[in-house]
């Protein structure tokens, strides 16, 4: 058997112990950390195998493993194929056509819900053709140029030869595999942030607060604090409370905030399935900022093992709890005050269906609301709306 026959005997080894309870990287990580022998080369060539497998969702289920992997990975590849190369030279030519031609050199038919089953759970602006077919490709790296750093960034990236492409005022894209971390610092000069996670800024400009008014906000579901760090550069004066769950993702929080330069007043572990702290019932916040827990089905370029995995009955279960949150915080916004609720979904049911449902149970305005589409720029999938308290 030689390496490359052996990358794909390996990677459906792997695939085949693989059952879908954890994020594939954490379970591939283990798979590499107990075999020692594999190289960096071997380790690199096994992950695009077994990611490819994940982006072909289910179209590929009549050809047999390994055969399978090898089928996947000239699905996914348009370049940089060396096991097609060597195994299969005549996929190899074809490594540049589009996904229908590639189907017919396998000998199969591009059905695009044999990728993505849920397509009649999409969000309505979504074209399913073209955001079914990104998840043949691997999104690239998207970075959030500060304020007053663009200048010293751009001078960085061309200095280390880097390419690049600016795709906004603030945003930058860079391949995949950039070490950026050796280049630029990281949360002081550039924010690695999704292009559509970036755009959740264009809901902003409804706000009716001048830059130097201290209005009161409230990040309910806090993580690593991207939309916090978001918010304050455009609204520096902003006092920003921000609460999550998870002790240990506070602490991260709290050192990139360090890192950024990001003051805030107050940092909360809070469960929003249960009733809040007292001291919550007291504050009157003028924005709260909710991006809630999701299926995280508009990034699943990034995961597509669940493009295999995914029970329809999760979604359900993401919008019980969607509710349940913005039901638990909603005595916490004053009135006139702004909801900005935001999922990396693409089904309708936890985005336009779901801001529907708040708004008319609980008395809010929908001001603006925009799914931002993602599949466009090799990029995840978001949705946001703004609401209002009347």
């Amino acid at each position: 058997m030689n390496r490359y026959e052996r990358y794909l005997s390996l990677s459906a080894e792997i695939i085949d112990r693989y059952n879908g309870t954890e994020p594939f990287s954490v379970f591939i990580k283990k798979y590499f950390a107990l075999n020692k022998k594999l190289g960096s080369r071997d380790r690199k060539q096994i992950s695009d195998c077994c990611y490819a497998y994940f982006r072909s969702g289910h179209l590929l289920e009549k050809i047999e493993m390994p055969a399978r992997v090898a089928a996947s990975l000239f699905l996914c590849k348009q370049t940089d194929a060396q096991i097609l190369e060597y195994l299969y030279p005549e996929w190899h030519n074809q490594l540049q056509a589009g996904i229908e031609e590639k189907c017919a050199v396998l000998g199969i038919t591009w059905v695009p819900s044999m990728v993505f089953p849920w397509i009649d759970h999409l969000s309505s602006s979504i074209n399913p053709d073209a955001f079914i077919k990104n998840h043949f490709i691997q999104p690239d790296l998207f970075l959030r140029i500060r304020r007053g750093e663009k200048e010293r960034v751009i001078t960085k990236i061309k200095e280390a030869n880097i390419p690049y492409r600016i795709l906004s005022e603030d945003a930058i894209v860079l391949p995949n595999s950039t070490k950026i971390e050796d280049l630029l610092s990281l949360n002081r000069e550039v924010v690695v942030q999704d292009f559509s996670s970036q755009q959740i800024a264009h809901l902003f400009k409804y706000l009716p607060h001048q830059n130097n008014y201290q209005f009161k906000t409230w990040d309910i579901c806090a993580a690593s604090g991207g939309k916090s760090i978001l918010l304050k550069d455009y609204f520096p004066n902003t006092i920003l409370t921000v609460s999550d769950k998870r002790d240990t993702i506070l602490r991260n929080l709290k050192s990139r905030f360090i890192e950024a330069g990001i003051s805030y007043e107050s940092a909360y572990i809070v469960d929003l399935t249960k009733e809040l702290p007292p001291n919550f019932k007291k504050k009157n916040f003028d924005l709260i900022m909710a991006d809630v827990p999701c299926t995280g089905s508009g990034t699943w370029s990034r995961t597509p093992e669940w493009l295999r995995y995914f029970d329809l009955q999760q979604m359900m279960t993401y919008a019980d709890l969607q509710y349940e949150i913005i039901q638990t915080v909603l005595p916490s916004l004053k009135k006139d005050g702004y909801l900005l609720y935001a999922t990396c979904s693409v089904f309708k049911e936890e985005n336009e269906e779901q801001v529907a449902k708040i708004s008319q149970y609980f008395g809010l305005r929908i001001v603006a609301s925009e799914l931002f589409k993602g599949y466009e720029h090799k990029a995840d999938t978001m949705y946001g709306a703004l609401m209002q308290k009347i």
